[in-house]
């Protein structure tokens, strides 16, 4: 399994995602797919000869309108890079 937890909250919230021990999968840790306002995890896992690019995203729960827009812009830059890496040709498909 994957963990992205939460920063600044204690070790509270986060987001995690779950692979049977049979699959293989990996991370990615490309810096635009990491997060610093918005918790996010994106992984690759070949299925039948495609290799696909998943991405688990929580958008947190905000007040302020300056820090909404900002987590919204990084989700936003995330789910473009991600499709840029397919692009590319890394990637065979995108599952954000």
């Amino acid at each position: 399994h994957f963990v992205r937890s939460r920063a600044g909250e204690n070790g509270h919230g986060g987001v995690a995602f779950y692979v049977r021990n049979d699959c293989e999968v990996s991370e990615i840790n490309d810096p635009v797919l990491i997060g610093n306002v918005s918790e996010q995890i994106w992984c690759t896992a070949p299925i039948r000869k495609v290799k696909l690019l998943i991405g688990c995203i929580y958008r947190p729960p905000t007040t302020s309108k300056y820090y909404s827009e900002s987590i919204n812009d990084e989700i936003n830059r995330s789910i473009m890079r991600a499709d840029q890496l397919v692009n590319e040709g890394k990637y065979d498909n995108l599952l954000p």
